[in-house]
Parts: structure tokens; C-alpha cells; sequence
């Protein structure tokens, strides 16, 4: 820079010099040497014009990169915090992104040179979480004859905007088709689905199928072959980050000492009537619950331990007051699996009260199951379940709810699969009812710029 400097000072000595001579010669005297002059005393300021208009150029291309700069770190900066990242982490991550985009942190009289700040405002629907300045030295190519520095800035703010509830999570990492919509499917969820594998094709729409759903979002890939399709209010969110399972590290309550049943079965034509006692607000059913009849359930936990709960194309379930069904086992073998298929009736509403210990669970899988098995929920429009389906070791094949009831249903699981046509809500009145919060899952979330 030293040098440089000095050789621009050169070069403009010697233009002054050269004015200077031609004003003192006999040019000066003679008419017919007038241009001459002329050009001689005006070629130094143009000649300095030219450099400033160009250092001009160099730093209106520089904000632009800086703006850059800027920008991602924010970006990078609210994903971090939006994922629990702490302020080291944070901060990092702004650093590390502002530089993949040219930032080098170098010999600014600021100090930092990139300033970072979390903040809480609103706009809209979009909370502001982090703002960042960053400065960066301009380039001096004819202005370092008069000037020693140039400091070019620029600000960005970013923040988590709401995409609306989710009640749809897939867990598995990796699988392909974590979320999937196959064959004539017509699923409209009414909420947001999203699937955590970091899979390419993470959630798959194929065949025929309809997917209506807001927002529709994977860790991994989004696809949609054939004729399939997605309606959504809002862009489809391929690779966003990871959504937390808001069950995770959730415990089984106690279960009863002994057993009320044993393979338990509700023939055709019958009828039975549960209740727990007060004692122990739970019943314990040891080995398989099948129902091909009627089965009313008074509030309750309810649970199917060492065997599968079936449902047959006859069977009705009652259960509206309170109450979750409990798959466990004394070991991942021995849980069972949930199987109502064909043309029966189901209706769950989950415990509502506040501390409650199934508080807005509806159908529970004991998260020490084996990864195997197939989960069937297929009652079509005569099910409505109102509350949380958590089967977060295994698959869930989901098809049934009515498109004229309002409801609350959410599916966390391993996989999900959705066949016929499918309807699930997120209607806050009856989240709220049943205890389960109307943000669902906890996703539909998108980091954008706020200004």
C-alpha cells in the first residue's frame, strides 16, 4: 500500500509539473498552442476524476458484497439460535458464514468488525431474533492520495417467521419416504407436515396424491412424482433444519400391580364397558385387546401390555371422556402393535386436565419398542381422534377423519404413511380442550430477513 501510494503521488507530480512547464513557454504566447494549454492544465484533474470515479465503482460493489456478508451471517445466525444454538454458537455461526461470502475480519478501526446482537421484537408475524453490522476496509486506488481509510457497512436483522401449526412428524433420520402419500391418496391435513430425514427424498408424494397441507417442510428432500401433487400457502421448505420431538424423554406412567384382563376380546354383537378404578385411574389389560363389538371407555389409562390392540371391520370405540391407550411390554419384543382396520367406528378424546400424566395423548406406543412393525389406523370418516398419536419407534399407516368435524390430531412417529383419504385439523379449540398446544409439533417454522 506504501508503495502504491507513492507511486500514485508520482504520477500526479509529474502531470502538475508538465502543466506548469507548458504554462510558462512560449505556448502561453502564441495563440496557435492554446489547446495544448489547455489540455495540459486540465489533463491532471481529469486524470484525478477518472481515479475517484473509479474507487466510486470499487465501493458501491463492495457494499453490495458486505450487504452480503451481512446478510448471511444473520441468516446463519437465527438458524443457530432457532435450533437452541448458544450465544458462542451463534456468534461462530455468523462468523463462519459472513466469511464463506468474503468477510476476512481484518484491519477495521471498528471493533469487532462484525458486531452481532440478539434482540426479541415483533413484526408481524415474525420475531426478530438476531441483528448484524459488519465493516470492511475499501480498497484505495487514487483516493489514498488524500484519505487513509474507507470503511464500508452494512446491517441485517433476520428472524423466525410462523408458517402456522404442524401436527405431522416423522423422527427417523435417514429413511426415504419418512412422511409418504401414495396411490389415489386425497390427505387434506389442514396443518403442517414434516419429516426429519435428512434422506433426499425425505417425504414422497407419488402416484396420484394430493397433498394439501401448511407449511410442507423435510430435513432432507421434497418429492413429488407421477401426477401427484402439494397445495400449500407458503413454498415448499426442502433441507430446514431438524424439529425437535416435543415427547422426547417422555415416561410411561406406573401401570396397575395386576392384571384386570387377559386377552380381552369383545365378540360381535356384544357389548362391554370399561372404568378404571378410582384408586388407580387405569386398567391394565395383560396380553391382546381385540374388539369386533362395542367397547365404551370411561376416562382413563388404558393399557395393552404384552399384546396388539385390535379393531375389527365391526368394531366401535367409545372412548370421549379423557382417555389414552398405552401400548407397553416388560421389553421391546413384547409391545404391542395397533390395528384398526376396515369399516369400524373410533372415537378418542385425550385427558385435558393440567398435569395430567397423558395430558392430550390419545394412543401411546412405549418408546422402548422395536423399530419393526406397521401401526394401522385406517377408520375413515367414522374416526375422530382428538389428541397426540405417539409411536415414535415405529410406523404409522394413517387413513380416516371426517372433513366435517372439527378436531385436534397429531401424528409423531417413526414413519408415517398416508393411504385413501385422509383429513386431520388442528382445530385451537379443541387443542385446547384436550391439553395440547395449538402449535403442534412445535415446527412450521422459517428463518427469513427482516430488514
Amino acid at each position: 500500500m506504501r508503495y502504491r501510494k507513492r507511486f500514485y503521488k508520482t504520477i500526479y507530480s509529474c502531470f502538475l509539473k508538465l502543466a506548469v512547464k507548458a504554462a510558462r513557454s512560449d505556448l502561453v504566447r502564441n495563440r496557435d498552442g492554446g489547446v495544448a494549454i489547455y489540455a495540459a492544465l486540465t489533463l491532471p484533474v481529469i486524470a484525478g476524476l477518472m481515479g475517484f470515479g473509479l474507487d466510486t465503482s470499487i465501493w458501491f460493489a463492495l457494499k453490495r458484497d458486505v450487504r452480503g456478508m451481512a446478510d448471511a451471517a444473520a441468516v446463519a445466525a437465527a438458524h443457530t439460535k432457532m435450533q437452541g444454538g448458544t450465544s458462542a454458537e451463534i456468534a461462530t455461526a455468523a462468523i463462519t458464514e459472513a466469511a464463506r461470502n468474503g468477510y476476512d475480519g481484518t484491519g477495521c478501526t471498528t471493533a469487532p468488525c462484525l458486531d452481532l446482537s440478539e434482540v426479541d421484537n415483533v413484526y408481524g408475524n415474525t420475531t426478530e431474533t438476531v441483528q448484524v453490522r459488519i465493516w470492511q476496509n475499501a480498497p484505495l486506488l487514487f483516493s489514498n492520495l488524500f484519505i487513509d481509510r474507507v470503511q464500508i457497512s452494512a446491517f441485517a436483522s433476520s428472524g423466525v417467521a410462523s408458517l402456522g401449526s404442524q401436527c405431522v412428524l416423522a423422527l427417523n433420520p435417514s429413511a426415504a419416504g419418512a412422511v409418504t402419500f401414495t396411490g389415489n391418496t386425497s390427505a387434506n391435513v389442514g396443518c403442517g407436515v414434516t419429516a426429519n430425514s435428512d434422506n433426499a427424498a425425505a417425504l414422497i408424494v407419488s402416484g396420484s396424491a394430493e397433498l394439501i397441507a401448511n407449511p410442507v417442510q423435510a430435513h432432507g428432500g421434497i418429492s413429488v412424482g407421477g401426477s401427484g401433487s402439494i397445495t400449500s400457502d407458503y413454498p415448499l421448505l426442502p433441507f430446514s433444519p431438524v424439529v425437535a420431538d416435543p415427547y422426547d424423554g417422555f415416561a410411561i406412567p406406573a401401570k396397575p400391580a395386576a392384571c384386570d384382563y387377559n386377552d380381552e376380546t369383545v365378540q360381535s354383537n356384544n357389548s362391554a364397558s370399561y372404568a378404571a378404578s378410582a384408586a388407580d385411574q387405569a386398567i391394565r389389560f395383560c396380553g391382546k385387546l381385540t374388539i369386533h363389538g362395542d367397547a365404551t371407555f370411561a376416562p382413563g389409562i388404558y393399557f395393552i401390555d404384552g399384546g396388539d390392540l385390535q379393531i375389527g371391520a365391526k368394531g366401535t370405540v367409545e372412548a370421549q371422556g379423557g382417555v389414552t391407550f398405552i401400548l407397553t411390554g416388560a421389553s421391546a419384543s413384547q409391545v404391542g402393535h395397533w390395528d384398526f382396520n376396515g369399516g369400524g367406528s373410533l372415537h378418542i378424546k385425550a385427558p385435558g386436565t393440567d398435569g395430567h400424566p397423558t395430558q392430550g395423548m390419545a394412543i401411546v406406543q412405549d418408546p422402548i419398542a422395536g423399530s419393526s412393525g406397521d401401526n394401522k389406523i385406517n377408520g375413515g370418516a367414522n374416526q375422530s381422534i382428538d389428541g397426540v398419536i405417539y409411536f415414535p419407534n415405529q410406523k404409522i399407516t394413517y387413513n380416516g377423519g371426517s372433513d366435517t368435524v372439527d378436531s385436534c390430531v397429531q401424528i409423531i412417529a417413526d414413519t408415517v404413511e398416508f393411504k385413501g383419504n385422509s383429513y386431520l385439523e388442528n382445530d385451537s379449540d379443541v387443542c385446547e380442550a384436550v391439553g395440547v398446544g395449538t402449535d403442534g409439533t412445535g415446527g412450521g417454522k422459517q428463518v427469513v430477513l427482516v430488514r
